[in-house]
């Protein structure tokens, strides 16, 4: 592994487990295992180590939603629903990413709290768009906004507790819950 991965690796840990302000190039670089002159070789300071995590972040979830979009495209509306939510849960708890994102969302360090919430707002938006394609094609379109509201605040209600889930399943209450989601909506197909 090149000393630049190296770096953005412990990085993202230390970031995960102790925040921003709670992390230091010191720190970063005795990990690492090179000299604090050296780290500043690779980067410039700690503020251009997060804005490339967060943009290596943002690349992989999108990277990561769209393989799983790929993956659930022939499948009926009920399945791609149901497996693009098992798939999300999936990817988020397998994610140290995530788990970064997280952490910045809801504890963002001040002076990336802007750019924080507008990318997130982006991604969002991009992600809504897909899954209301997918209610779209087999429902209602005059609901298809409500029951993507709910939808996603069903996916956000599963995802944020994840790590709390690592080493449990969660796939019984996943069942539970899309189940009667669906039975909720299936009244609106087309």
């Amino acid at each position: 592994m090149k000393t630049k991965e190296k770096i953005l690796n412990v990085s993202l840990k230390l970031f995960n487990s102790k925040g921003y302000s709670g992390t230091s190039m010191n720190e970063i670089a005795e990990i690492v295992g090179i000299k604090k002159p050296s780290l500043y070789f690779h980067f410039k300071s700690k503020a251009e180590i997060f804005t490339k995590l967060f943009e290596l972040v943002v690349n992989d979830h999108m990277v990561e939603v769209k393989k799983l979009l790929n993956r659930i495209k022939d499948y009926s509306t009920k399945e791609k629903l149901y497996g693009f939510f098992k798939g999300y849960l999936e990817y988020c708890k397998e994610s140290d990413y995530i788990e970064f994102w997280n952490r910045m969302y809801y504890f963002p360090p001040g002076k990336f709290q802007n750019e924080i919430y507008k990318r997130t707002a982006e991604v969002e938006c991009n992600m809504g768009k897909e899954i209301k394609m997918i209610i779209e094609d087999g429902l209602k379109k005059d609901v298809s906004k409500k029951i993507l509201i709910s939808y996603y605040y069903m996916l956000l209600g599963f995802m944020l507790p994840l790590n709390d889930y690592k080493g449990k399943t969660i796939d019984n209450d996943v069942d539970r819950c899309m189940e009667l989601f669906w039975n909720a909506v299936k009244t609106e197909k087309v």
